[in-house]
């Protein structure tokens, strides 16, 4: 074998800067090509022995000072075309081809450097011999694939991509030959004898790419499609030095077509990964990219945003002294507090990220019920490598979804039921009557991890980001059960790897000429014959097989738009398509966190308060705190079914609200149905929360009610009134706790001769002062009550300075958030109130109304101090004096608070009992009466 001609070939590292931003993808090869090519216009397809490598860098967007590299090997023919390119890039910006024109290279690069690779100014026949004799006791091995390869079969007149199910050890030694025979011929070397290749095939795991072009690239540039993974290889017999020596050679020159655009790389690999080629390290590794500060932060928040406890400590005081200044202070306190733990968790995820050996975390088996019936299990990783892998997926996403084939629409975003929906009808316009429904069996459970991790290294390489995600992946069990395969439904990566193993399905279906649309592992598969249909039915089945899939048989069948079918929740039957379930098509998950179930939230059934508004109609307030419940639209009117089934119709137009506090889901129909009947929807999270609410176009109506809420608040007098029944409903309050813990009479008759003097006050700053001398009382004498371990002085907000404070300022809140959300619902704004001092973007209207059902929230604190449900040790003092609850403390107050005021209590003279909600919706319509001019409202009491 003489290839001395060939031989030495130069090595060149080369640095480019950014000048412009410019999006180049995964794939930037052939549009690097085209401008190592335009250094030699007259010869374009003469670059025989000239390839390049790119490290796979895991960055989409490149911006100015951002430095690209690549290495150049030139063999000794075309020594002068290198120097050319040499002398091209040296000139950068000014000496790019088609200046003016967008390209990807261009202009927008300068020249850094360019240099030896490794002390390596050129690779010469010792070199390559010496490489291949440390390969020589090897009989079996790995060529791995480090661009995609492109071998185009000529048949019967057609030109096909060869894919994994058509490489045969034939094909492989062919490929090898063939590539040399090509470089011989080429470089015109007459004296060089190729050597032929015996090597058997033992597995090949391949999946086709389709790279799309860069941002910038003309489109008059094609892009080749190919293949990435790896062969696993072993000699059968013996090899020869010049075989192993040709192996080491085209690991630098290429194999397969397309070469001079950088297709065709590959490293070999013993089967312990350990490898010999000449490469240059990453610049950008998708693990310090997702450590970014503004990502991390990013990720954090957006897990953070869909846990089911939302803890925070906005404190609502008891009076009006410095209010603005303890709620400051409270506030401040808390996202300090929030603050820090967010610092300390990002710091803990960056550090998982610095090393790919780092441990993970067992994941945590969660059963949740499926719309059939059946139970799906999810594998829930701790908050930690959730706030991790959310990070690492705003990096690879942008760099992998666009990868996939345009029949893939589930977990993508921007892409969903309703795209899959449309293209469905195009491609029946388009003559694809014949349909194969079908779907993948238990595919989340058995997805293979040698072949995903293929897939990894083929799209990243080096980069740590592919063992760091197989940890994840193969992360064991809480409950010690054994895991082989499959993807952890509930990690945040899995959607993203779920389309990467099935991208490969879609390929082979498209390239078969039937038009399939998948949604995660739901298929349809369109086809303008029923031959072509079982035909893509058979493929399917194998290259699932061939992953260690397979079809679920009982859901497979083949129909057509005359016979009608259903898919995503849709119906298609001839020319039409219907929702076939109104609650299940895109419908809104209102809380994601399902997955977490970080506490066991109590069932309740939905209740309704009727009531008679001055002025208008009757109205409901609709509150659902079931688990599972679902709304849809039922022969006109809401329909709200509850997990264990059963039914419940409400007209529209007798409701005036809904209140969303669990975990439940509805349809947009019932969403566009409370819009045209001018019923919010106000969405809750357990602790009552409100973080949305729907509401209709604005009319007449909704400005009237806010310039009546504006005048009410103007007039001092009628404001009086209302105030004053408003603080002798809070008075009558403390004295019904007092009452049942049994204090001393001469506190209760203190209390009720000051509820005597707040209906006569002469303006509302009197009535403030009779409201204070109430309050203290009633602390004074709750002090008295405290068991050992609690004390309890005063009541202090600046801020509080022991538990009792701490658990009465948490409680509040958790009162005042659900006041704020029943306003919200009654299209009352809670910021226009008349008795509380309006201060910055106080909710004032929400402090007066809740002043009669602060009672309840105290009653339920000294409830769970008696029985020890909070105990001192779970607080925590700060230098400054601050008295703070641990997140287990507010975690059980929470529940029990929420809890509470989700039970039915009875006013006097009632005729059947109302939760708090219910009160405090009935408060709100006859305020709304009040301030439109109605009687001075009358405020419930309590036994």
């Amino acid at each position: 074998m003489d290839i001395a001609g060939l031989l030495p070939i130069r090595t060149r590292i080369v640095r480019m800067q950014c000048l412009q931003r410019v999006r180049l993808g995964l794939f930037p090869e052939q549009a690097l090509s085209a401008l190592l090519l335009a250094s030699d216009p007259q010869h374009k397809d003469q670059l025989n022995s000239i390839t390049f490598d790119i490290p796979r860098q895991a960055k989409n967007d490149w911006a100015p000072g951002d430095i690209f590299e690549f290495v150049i090997f030139a063999a000794k023919p075309d020594w002068t075309k290198l120097e050319r390119i040499e002398a091209l890039l040296r000139g950068l910006p000014g000496s790019a081809p088609r200046k003016g024109e967008a390209h990807a290279f261009g202009e927008n690069w300068r020249l850094v450097g360019i240099e030896a690779l490794h002390d390596n100014t050129t690779l010469s026949l010792a070199d390559l011999r010496a490489e291949a004799m440390l390969w020589s006791a090897q009989r079996s091995f790995r060529i791995r694939l480090t661009s995609p390869l492109k071998i185009v079969h000529k048949a019967a007149g057609s030109r096909t991509l060869l894919t994994e199910s058509a490489f045969t050890s034939e094909v492989l030694n062919r490929t090898l030959e063939q590539s040399l025979v090509n470089l011989k011929f080429a470089l015109a070397l007459s004296e060089w004898t190729v050597p032929t290749f015996n090597l058997r095939l033992d597995r090949a795991e391949l999946f086709q790419v389709n790279p799309l072009p860069a941002s910038a690239e003309p489109k008059r540039i094609k892009l080749s499609r190919g293949v990435l993974g790896e062969f696993r290889v072993s000699w059968p017999e013996a090899p020869t030095d010049d075989q192993w020596l040709s192996l080491v050679l085209l690991q630098y020159l290429g194999i397969g077509q397309a070469r001079a655009h950088g297709l065709g790389r590959f490293r070999l690999e013993r089967l312990d990964g350990v490898a010999s080629k000449l490469e240059i390290s990453l610049t950008y590794s998708a693990l310090d990219r997702a450590k970014n500060d503004a990502n991390l932060s990013e990720a954090y928040e957006h897990v953070a945003a869909n846990r089911s406890i939302r803890l925070c400590c906005n404190v609502e005081t008891d009076d009006n002294d410095d209010l603005t200044e303890a709620e400051a202070w409270a506030e401040a306190q808390e996202q300090a507090r929030q603050e820090a733990a967010k610092s300390r968790c990002l710091e803990q995820v960056a550090a998982d990220l610095t090393s790919s050996a780092m441990p993970v975390a067992a994941l945590h088996p969660v059963r949740i019920p499926k719309a059939d019936g059946s139970m799906r299990e999810l594998m829930i990783p701790p908050f930690r490598d959730r706030v991790a892998q959310r990070a690492l997926l705003q990096v690879l996403d942008p760099l992998i979804d666009p990868l996939f084939a345009a029949s893939s629409f589930g977990f993508r975003r921007g892409i969903g039921r309703e795209r899959a929906r449309d293209r469905i009808q195009l491609l029946k316009r388009q003559g694809f009557t014949v349909v194969a429904e079908t779907d993948v069996r238990k595919f989340f459970d058995e997805v293979d991890w040698w072949q995903l991790e293929v897939r990894l290294l083929g799209l990243f390489g080096q980069d740590p980001v592919v063992p760091r995600i197989m940890q994840w992946i193969q992360a064991e069990r809480t409950d010690g059960l054994s895991r082989r395969g499959g993807l952890p439904q509930g990690a945040p990566l899995s959607p993203l790897l779920s389309n990467l193993m099935l991208d490969q399905l879609d390929r082979v279906l498209l390239d078969a000429g039937v038009a399939p649309v998948r949604f995660a592992d739901d298929l349809v598969i369109l086809a303008k014959t029923e031959a072509d249909a079982r035909h893509a039915l058979t493929l399917a089945a194998e290259t699932l097989g061939d992953a260690g899939l397979a079809l679920k048989l009982e859901k497979t069948r083949i129909t057509d738009f005359e016979r009608g079918f259903l898919f995503l929740g849709y119906r298609f039957v001839k020319d039409l398509v219907v929702r076939a379930d109104p609650g299940h098509d895109d419908a809104i998950d209102l809380d994601s966190a399902l997955l977490e179930q970080i506490t066991a939230t109590p069932e309740a059934t939905e209740t309704g308060s009727t009531i008679q508004a001055h002025g208008e109609h009757p109205g409901t307030l609709l509150i659902i705190n079931e688990r599972g419940a679902r709304l849809r639209l039922a022969q006109g009117q809401l329909a709200v079914e509850r997990a264990d089934g059963q039914l419940s119709l409400h007209p529209f137009a007798s409701l005036a609200a809904i209140l969303l506090i669990s975990r439940c889901r509805l349809s947009s129909e019932v969403i566009k149905a409370c819009l045209r009947s001018q019923v919010p929807l106000v969405f809750l999270n357990e602790q009552g929360r409100c973080f949305g609410s729907t509401a209709g176009m604005p009319d007449a109506k909704a400005l009237a009610r806010m310039n009546a809420q504006v005048a009410f608040g103007q007039d001092t007098e009628r404001a009086l009134l209302a105030a004053r029944e408003l603080v002798q409903a809070r008075i009558d309050g403390m004295a019904t706790l007092l009452r049942h813990r049994k204090a001393p009479a001469e506190a209760l008759s203190h209390l009720h001769s000051l509820s005597d003097s707040a209906s006569r006050a002469a303006n509302l700053a009197a009535l403030r002062g009779i409201e204070g001398q109430a309050t203290r009382t009633h602390f004074r004498q709750i002090g008295h009550m405290m068991p050992f371990g609690f004390s309890f002085s005063e009541r202090n907000r600046r801020p509080p300075k022991d538990p009792v404070n701490a658990l009465l300022s948490f409680s509040y809140m958790l009162l005042m958030q659900l006041t704020e959300a029943v306003l919200i619902a009654n299209q009352l704004n809670p910021r226009l109130g008349f008795y509380h001092q309006a201060h910055g973007s106080h909710a004032t209207l929400a402090s007066d109304l809740l002043e009669p059902y602060r009672f309840v929230v105290e009653r339920q604190v000294l409830a769970m101090i008696h029985r020890r449900e909070v105990r001192p040790e779970q607080f925590e003092y700060l230098a400054t004096g601050a008295c703070l609850m641990t997140a287990e403390a507010r975690r059980a107050v929470t529940l029990a608070v929420m809890t509470r005021l989700h039970q039915p209590l009875r006013a006097h003279a009632a005729d059947r009992a109302l939760s708090i909600a219910e009160h405090l919706h009935e408060q709100a319509v006859a305020y709304s009466a009040m301030v439109s001019g109605g009687p001075i409202w009358t405020l419930s009491r309590f036994k």
